[in-house]
């Protein structure tokens, strides 16, 4: 969605060109349905119904989540900030002193558009086909190759060799998440993923250390103790999972991830 004045898509109906603002606008919804249905004292604990537009916005999400890059205005205007002033027009005959000036719509525009350059490798047809003259640098030679500047196309190859998996797999390699050795490819769904969202929930929950454990609700202050009730002094997932004499589960986490038929029981 651009902007918040968009309409939600239908069902189905998912853009192919980047989708903005989904995660704001999925926030106002569970926001919505705290203040209608939930008491004001229990609302930092409620687990909201799913609504139809929680299902579009989860669909318009999952379309761009695979992007490894995603442009933001601010990151735009950052960059045109420190453009120099004083260069040479572009192919466009666009001067560096008016992009530097664009306002907050260009930037969002050129954010958009670059996003989904990058994440497609869709590389406009202009800038493949376009008749580029090259630029002396002030005071250098003629016969130098180097006395010139580069090239834009010069880029535009390393974006048509861009591999968006290639680059998940290799960001995912540099990540130190709990649990992240379960998850052999990171551009494939997970196991489970398909099922039903309560048991998505609690199944992620667990993947990535973060349930309703008594360590969590004490450290949270909503408990008196961390111990778990098998009398360990400190309940957490991997001690759940793997030592409680009464919830240890064989297997451990991998098996709960593989969600093997006991790990939804």
């Amino acid at each position: 969605m651009q902007g918040t004045s968009t309409a939600i898509a239908q069902p189905g109906a998912i853009s192919p060109e980047p989708v903005r603002k989904n995660y704001k606008s999925f926030c106002m919804i569970l926001k919505a349905a705290a203040k209608k249905y939930v008491s004001r004292g229990f609302r930092k604990n409620f687990t909201t119904c799913w609504l139809p537009e929680s299902e579009n916005l989860l669909k318009q999400y999952e379309a761009t989540a695979h992007f490894l890059i995603h442009i933001t205005p601010a990151d735009v205007d950052k960059d045109l900030s420190s453009t120099k002033a004083g260069k040479a027009a572009g192919v466009d005959g666009i001067y560096p002193e008016f992009l530097k000036n664009l306002g907050p719509q260009g930037c969002n525009w050129l954010a958009a558009f670059f996003t989904h350059v990058h994440s497609t490798g869709i590389i406009p047809k202009a800038w493949r086909e376009s008749k580029v003259i090259t630029i002396l640098k002030p005071g250098k030679p003629t016969d130098d190759p180097a006395s010139y500047h580069k090239p834009f196309w010069s880029s535009v190859k390393s974006l048509e060799d861009f591999d968006s998996k290639t680059e998940w797999r290799r960001a995912w390699a540099d990540v130190n998440t709990n649990n992240g050795e379960v998850i052999t490819d990171p551009t494939v769904k997970p196991p489970g993923f398909d099922l039903p969202h309560k048991q998505w929930l609690t199944l992620n929950r667990i993947r990535t250390l973060h349930a309703r454990t008594a360590h969590h609700l004490h450290k949270w202050e909503m408990t008196e103790s961390p111990a778990c009730d098998c009398e360990y002094p400190n309940q957490t997932i991997p001690h759940i999972v793997n030592d409680c004499s009464l919830r240890l589960f064989p297997g451990g986490i991998k098996a709960i991830h593989t969600v093997t038929d006991a790990a939804l029981a």
